[in-house]
């Protein structure tokens, strides 16, 4: 998952503790967490529940027809 955190300060206890997460980027702009997903409704419960923890709105959207990876960009 690649987030946009430009506005959010996000502390590993703020992600879904139902899946392994792994932060591989924090540059401050954007955040990218590895984490074991494995189906298109993980994806939604990972969000529904990030969206709980951080008080925040978010959406996805597809970056490769494949669906390999997935873009989570924060509504403001």
């Amino acid at each position: 998952l690649a987030m946009d955190a430009t506005f959010l300060s996000i502390a590993e206890a703020d992600l879904p503790n139902k899946f392994s997460n792994i932060i591989t980027k924090n540059d401050g702009k954007m955040m990218e967490i590895r984490s074991s997903i494995k189906s298109y409704a993980d994806i939604q419960a990972w969000i529904d529940t990030f969206s709980i923890n951080t008080c925040t709105s978010w959406s996805t959207r597809r970056s490769r027809p494949t669906e390999t990876r997935k873009l989570i960009c924060r509504y403001v």
